[in-house]
């Protein structure tokens, strides 16, 4: 017996709109567990269907990335969707968030210019060169020394400021550069 057209219509209309549901689901941070749990499926299932629903919207990168870029173009747009009434009102607060959206979107879709940044020396005058160590055959025996005593009190108060503050195995000194 042939399957009935309007049956077999039904289902792809019904599994067309669980994927949407899915993506709204998803975009809203939801796992692929509670979206499975939601939507009477398993969260293999809801994985599938969200992937299914942003194959259309995929920007020729590998898959994983661009579903995610998809995912977060999703969530930058129900947050422009959200606060437009406000930024149209003139909702400085608002408006401010609508900038910052619009920021993450142009990063997102790479579509603000590099900064072109040139290394300088620390006065920001002279193009900064990498260290050489043959340079250092040039420097009289005195030079040397002066480096090396140089060196000597540089590590002390590295090793005086760990005595004073000590770390924990877990924290890093640079942690904030």
């Amino acid at each position: 017996m042939a399957p009935n057209k309007d049956t077999s219509k039904g289902k792809r209309e019904a599994a067309a709109a669980r994927r949407i549901h899915a993506v709204q689901l998803r975009t809203a941070g939801a796992s692929y567990r509670s979206i499975g749990a939601r939507l009477g499926t398993s969260h293999v299932q809801a994985f599938k269907d969200v992937r299914h629903a942003l194959k259309d919207r995929r920007i020729e990168l590998g898959e994983s990335t661009a579903e995610m870029i998809a995912l977060e173009g999703e969530r930058l747009d129900a947050a422009t969707l959200a606060i437009s009434p406000r930024v149209m009102s003139g909702d400085l607060f608002a408006i401010d968030r609508w900038i910052r959206i619009s920021e993450s979107r142009r990063r997102l879709l790479g579509l603000d210019a590099p900064k072109k940044i040139a290394p300088t020396t620390p006065d920001g005058n002279a193009a900064w060169q990498p260290f050489d160590p043959k340079r250092l055959r040039h420097l009289s025996a005195q030079q040397l020394e002066q480096l090396e005593e140089l060196l000597a009190v540089m590590n002390t108060a590295v090793d005086d400021e760990e005595e004073e503050h000590p770390q924990k195995p877990h924290e890093s000194r640079w942690k904030d550069v």
